[in-house]
């Protein structure tokens, strides 16, 4: 119903801000135009604040309102991708009765939702559009236009998935490898990157130190270390803990990198040990679960080392590697980090730009064939990084060690 409301009670004075401050969206001709729509002409010589005064009282129907909305609609453009790998069988010649069933489940339910998908040999690319609202904006400027894809690309031995990291994306994949082994083959394999059952601080730090590899002992995937420019610590959680944890609380500022609570000060007098106990507990002056460091010498900083040591792990990095993959083998930034942090689960990946100079006054935008051919290494790199971790966690363990994988769920 907010959505309704934020057009329909639109006032003149709503209209009226609406046009005045968005003068790249709406020139001068643009909202001539809207004029000339309604039959209403007006005079080149008028300026544009006349010109807004006087189209803000003209009468506004519920369609001339929306066409105002779409003309300001936000374009968002999602440059964060997550990845995952399909074993035992999974064939993307299959996925096109697949996509279309699921489309035909979501629409009635996401009308806002387009959904197109084609195949190719040995791919299967399906793009995404959405349409979202941001209530928090002004009322002309709450529709966000939003896209992604998802791509299956065969190999050898797994069918890769890369796809945009959105919640509505990744409930559209989900519903389609839930359709796929309901209808298909029950038999896949799923493979996250999902290091939620490791506890040990050292296996979760092999993870980012394997990636952005100081010692450039895995170059052979085309990434030569450059520079490590940010580092996020994140106190370890993992699925066998009490579900009461502090954890999993909602946090009150989700821009902080820390959570705490203040220190109670109210209680006064003589009280028992008993009681001095239960309020040391309850009272505790902070709890640091996240910190962030970014600038020079950060891959053996002594404070991310101490606190490495207390439980806590990188969830998050920025670095920068030559890429020998590519002509004139650039510098290239990524970032890498988990919309679950603690858990260190639902990996998120950027590839943020390339440089050819050491001060990075020349960044360019990564060109999308150069794109597929970073991703593809840096896929292998994840996995890499992965299938180590697990098989050191199975050297310290006296049974077999299986990775917990998270199934897909269908979208309700």
């Amino acid at each position: 119903m907010n959505k309704y409301q934020a057009t329909i009670f639109s006032t003149d004075s709503d209209i009226y801000t609406a046009l005045q401050s968005n003068k790249v969206k709406l020139s001068d001709n643009s909202i001539r135009e809207i004029a000339f729509n309604r039959g209403v002409l007006f005079s080149s010589n008028i300026e544009r604040d006349t010109l807004i005064e006087k189209m803000s009282e003209l009468p506004f129907s519920y369609s001339d309102v929306v066409s105002i909305q779409d003309k300001l609609a936000t374009n968002t453009n999602h440059e964060i991708y997550s990845i995952l790998r399909i074993y035992e069988g999974f064939d993307v010649n299959n996925l096109y009765e697949v996509v279309e069933n699921v489309k035909l489940e979501r629409n009635d339910k996401y009308r806002e939702e387009s959904i197109t998908h084609s195949g190719g040999l040995g791919t299967y690319t399906i793009e995404v559009t959405y349409t979202e609202y941001d209530f928090r904006r002004g009322k002309f400027q709450q529709k966000k236009l939003n896209g992604g894809k998802i791509s299956f690309i065969k190999s050898k031995n797994f069918t890769s998935v890369r796809f945009t990291q959105t919640k509505k994306i990744t409930s559209i994949l989900n519903d389609i490898l839930y359709y796929y082994k309901a209808k298909v083959l029950d038999a896949i394999n799923i493979q996250h990157i999902d290091l939620a059952h490791i506890s040990d601080q050292k296996l979760r730090n092999m993870f980012a130190k394997h990636l952005y590899d100081f010692d450039n002992r895995f170059t052979l995937d085309g990434f030569n270390y450059f520079g490590l420019e940010k580092v996020r610590l994140s106190r370890i959680k993992t699925i066998f803990e009490d579900d009461t944890d502090e954890l999993n609380s909602p946090p009150s500022d989700l821009s902080s990198d820390y959570d705490g609570d203040e220190e109670d000060e109210s209680s006064q007098g003589m009280i028992t040990k008993s009681e001095e106990n239960k309020k040391d507990e309850h009272n505790r002056v902070f709890r640091l679960n996240n910190a962030s460091y970014d600038g020079h010498s950060l891959v053996d900083a002594k404070q991310i080392e101490e606190l490495c040591d207390e439980g806590f792990y990188r969830s998050f990095i920025r670095w920068k590697s030559r890429v020998t993959l590519l002509s004139n083998k650039p510098i290239v930034t990524f970032e890498i980090g988990f919309e679950d942090k603690h858990f260190c689960r639902e990996i998120k990946i950027r590839i943020l730009h390339k440089q050819f100079s050491y001060s990075g006054d020349d960044k360019e935008k990564i060109e999308p064939h150069e794109f597929d051919i970073i991703i593809k290494s840096l896929e292998d790199r994840i996995f890499n990084a992965n299938d180590l971790i697990i098989e050191e966690l199975a050297k310290h363990t006296s049974t077999p060690i299986k990775t917990l994988k998270k199934e897909p769920e269908a979208e309700e």
